[in-house]
C-alpha cells in the first residue's frame, strides 16, 4: 500500500491471502484453540492452578483476561481488511507471502501436534494434558478434528447466499466510529447505561439524605460515624455512572481491582 498507518479500509479483497495469514497470527496470538497461542498459554494455566502459591495462583486469573483482552486489541488490525477499500493496494511479493504461510503453517502445526515442541523443551506428553485435577483430557487433535467437522456440516447445509453488507460499519469513513466503541460494543454500551441509570438514581437518593444530614445539628460525633459511609455511597455512584461511560477506564479500573486481590492474596499467604 505504501502506507505506514492504519487508517486503511477494504484491503481483504485486494491482499487476501495476507488478510488470512492476519487472521491466524491474529487467533494465535490470542490463544484462541487449536494453535499454538493456546498450547503455550494452557502450559501456564497448568503452571499456576497447579501451584501452591496464592501469588501464582493469582496471576492464572489475571491471564484469564488476557487473553480476551489480546484478542479485543485487534479488531482495529481486523478493520483494515474489511469494508470499502480507500486505497490503492496489491498482494505483496511471493518470498513475503512465504514467509507469512511458514509462521501460520507453525502455529497450525503447533497447536494440533504440541508433541512436536513438548518433546523439544524435554515435556512429558505421553498422554492426553489433564485439563484439571477432576480427570477431564484435552486433546489438541481431536478438538482440531471435530472444528473441521463442524465447518465441513455448515458449509453444507447453511444456505450460499451471502450478505454483502460490511460487519460493524467497518470501512464507512465515519469519525464518530473512531471514538465510539459502542458500535462495537453495543452489549457493553446497554449495560453500560443500566449501570449509568442505577448510579444516577443513587446520587440523588444519597444527595437529598446528605442535604438533610447537613441542615441537622447532629454534633461532632454523629458526623464521624455516618459522613464517611455517605460520601463512600456517593463517590462510588459517581464511579459506576463515570466508568460506563469511558470502556478504557473500566477495564482499567477491572486490572487494578484484579491486581489489588493478588496483591492482597500474597500478603495474606506470607508471600510478600
Amino acid at each position: 500500500t505504501g502506507r505506514k498507518d492504519l487508517e486503511l479500509r477494504g484491503l481483504g479483497g485486494k491482499m487476501p491471502f495476507t488478510a488470512a495469514m492476519m487472521v491466524v497470527g491474529i487467533l494465535s496470538v490470542s490463544a484462541v484453540p487449536p494453535l499454538n497461542g493456546f498450547i503455550s498459554k494452557w502450559l501456564i494455566y497448568q503452571a499456576t492452578f497447579l501451584s501452591k502459591d496464592p501469588l501464582l495462583v493469582g496471576g492464572g486469573v489475571v491471564s484469564l483476561f488476557a487473553s480476551a483482552l489480546t484478542l479485543a486489541a485487534y479488531i482495529k488490525i481486523y478493520r483494515i481488511f474489511r469494508g470499502e477499500p480507500n486505497v490503492e493496494a496489491h498482494e505483496a511479493a511471493p518470498l513475503m507471502l512465504a514467509g507469512e504461510a511458514i509462521l501460520a503453517f507453525l502455529c497450525v502445526v503447533a497447536g494440533i501436534f504440541p508433541g512436536i515442541i513438548a518433546r523439544i523443551i524435554n515435556v512429558d506428553v505421553g498422554n492426553p494434558w489433564l485439563i484439571s485435577i477432576g480427570g477431564a483430557t484435552f486433546n489438541a487433535l481431536l478438538f482440531a478434528g471435530t472444528l473441521c467437522s463442524f465447518i465441513i456440516a455448515a458449509a453444507i447445509t447453511l444456505p450460499t447466499k451471502k450478505n454483502l453488507d460490511a460487519p460493524w460499519t467497518t470501512g464507512e469513513p465515519v469519525d464518530e466510529f473512531e471514538q465510539k466503541p459502542e458500535h462495537m460494543f453495543t452489549p457493553i454500551a446497554k449495560f453500560g447505561k443500566k449501570l449509568s441509570f442505577i448510579g444516577e438514581r443513587i446520587e440523588e437518593k444519597f444527595s437529598s439524605f446528605e442535604r438533610w444530614y447537613s441542615s441537622k445539628d447532629l454534633g461532632y460525633l454523629d458526623e464521624i460515624m455516618f459522613m464517611p459511609v455517605i460520601k463512600l455511597i456517593e463517590g462510588t455512584s459517581y464511579v459506576i455512572k463515570e466508568l460506563s461511560k469511558n470502556l478504557n477506564a473500566l477495564l482499567a479500573v477491572t486490572f487494578l481491582v484484579l491486581f489489588t486481590i493478588v496483591l492482597t492474596m500474597a500478603v495474606l499467604a506470607g508471600v510478600i
